[in-house]
């Protein structure tokens, strides 16, 4: 046990306003006989709720102080000065701030009128090694935190915290979805297209394939349903990959000169698309033969995504066979070995899940229709699991990692809590902290 005096000038130095959070959200100090710095009585009716976007930390409190009951927001920092530091006294955000509670006071917080605001320090009011703890759990090298001792968490904590990361992740695709949808003047179809596009272009190539789908509007290629020909001239030429010419290339070249200028398309250079360090069948040329094949069978994919009710529907619909040429061809003019290069399991799956499924659950937060979100989510439980390191490393340590639902859970659990430590807003960390 380390002397009480180091503890304290610890804290002063070290304390973070996460943890204050934390202490304050699940009440963990002694609130018997709370008094503000000027003496006045507090009672916490309740806490409020907690903030993570910008303005109060803590929103629609209700609080006795003094001899009346308040209702407003509040905040907290590590000194009752950084409220001068952050320019909140002349910031009307914090206008209806009732309380500001603070590790120590150092100086007088004033409102935008002037008036002073009440202020309540927690310094000696919490278990001060509780810190010093939970700094030593967050700062271990492991790859979670709390890995040694994840084997006592309960499996229900467990699944409701990967439930608040599934959705949490489909909230942060579904505002992707939604930028693109203003971007596309509102136009859904436009919108699932565009996504489509990105998905099929992985990490190397989604720029380059969601700038491809703004050159070639939808629209146009609704007008060649059911030629793949065009469809593939437009969007190969477009995409500027027909530079190294045999026989098939030519003919593709010739149609897209025609519709070049029949709808004024403006091709892009090809050091746009991306071929080092792919797989042959991740090539680019590949993957747009594969989406012509799509799109010329079915340009009302949109439609399709928000009346299915299966999953398979979909996948079968984003797995058709490209033009006979792309059997025995990775690039143009480059003969290989006959394979067919329909788009695979894996590359469909994943389609799936970075484009069909966020973009169903954001027409579905759009609109309001709460049953093509739980399709949304269904649809994950119906795919199986990407194969990456993080949801490697997840089943290593015990984590159920079976479709997916989970394997896009712990994809976010990592990224969003894990990797940055953010242990005090994890459901799986608090429980650890507080036992």
């Amino acid at each position: 046990m380390l002397p009480k005096c180091w503890e304290l000038n610890y804290l002063s130095a070290t304390m973070t306003e996460d943890y204050l959070h934390y202490i304050w959200k699940h009440r963990l100090f002694d609130a018997n006989g709370l008094q503000s710095i000027d003496r006045q009585p507090i009672t916490i009716i309740h806490p409020g709720n907690h903030n993570p976007n910008a303005g109060p930390d803590f929103l629609e409190a209700r609080l006795h102080i003094g001899d009346k009951q308040w209702a407003g927001h509040v905040e907290l920092h590590v000194r009752s000065s950084d409220w001068q530091k952050h320019n909140h006294q002349i910031d009307k955000a914090y206008n209806n701030v009732i309380l500001h509670v603070v590790y120590e006071h150092d100086a007088l917080a004033i409102r935008e009128s002037g008036t002073p605001l009440p202020t309540l320090e927690l310094k000696g009011r919490f278990d001060e090694m509780g810190y010093w703890r939970y700094e030593q759990f967050i700062s271990t090298k492991r790859y979670l935190a709390c890995e040694n001792v994840l084997n006592t968490v309960d499996e229900i904590h467990k699944e409701t915290m990967l439930n608040r990361a599934l959705v949490e992740r489909l909230q942060q695709k579904a505002e992707m979805v939604l930028s693109l949808y203003n971007q596309c003047g509102n136009d859904w179809n436009e919108t699932f297209y565009q996504m489509l596009l990105y998905s099929f272009g992985l990490k190397v190539n989604a720029e380059a394939m969601l700038v491809l789908a703004t050159r070639v509007p939808l629209a146009i290629l609704r007008k060649h349903t059911g030629n793949p020909f065009q469809v593939e001239a437009l969007l190969m030429g477009t995409a500027g990959l027909l530079a190294n010419q045999d026989d098939y290339a030519t003919e593709l070249q010739k149609e897209f000169d025609f519709l070049r200028k029949k709808y004024g398309l403006v091709p892009l250079e090809e050091k746009h698309f991306k071929f080092a360090r792919l797989r042959p069948i991740g090539f680019p040329t590949v993957r747009l033969a594969q989406l012509s094949a799509i799109l010329s069978a079915q340009t009302e994919l949109f439609r399709m995504c928000i009346e299915s009710e299966h999953s398979a529907v979909m996948l079968r619909a984003l797995a058709l066979e490209p033009a006979e040429y792309w059997r025995t061809h990775y690039r143009f003019g480059k003969i290989s070995a006959a394979r067919d290069k329909r788009a695979a399991t894996s590359l469909v799956n994943l389609a799936m899940i970075n484009a069909v499924v966020p973009t169903l659950f954001a027409y579905a937060e759009k609109t309001g229709q709460q049953e093509l979100k739980d399709r949304a989510v269904e649809w994950l439980l119906q795919l199986p699991p990407e194969e990456n390191s993080i949801a490697k490393n997840f089943a290593e340590r015990g984590f159920v990692i079976s479709s997916a639902y989970q394997s896009q859970a712990v994809l976010q659990l990592y990224k969003g809590f894990c990797r940055q430590r953010n242990c005090l807003t994890c459901a799986i960390g608090v429980k650890l902290l507080r036992s």
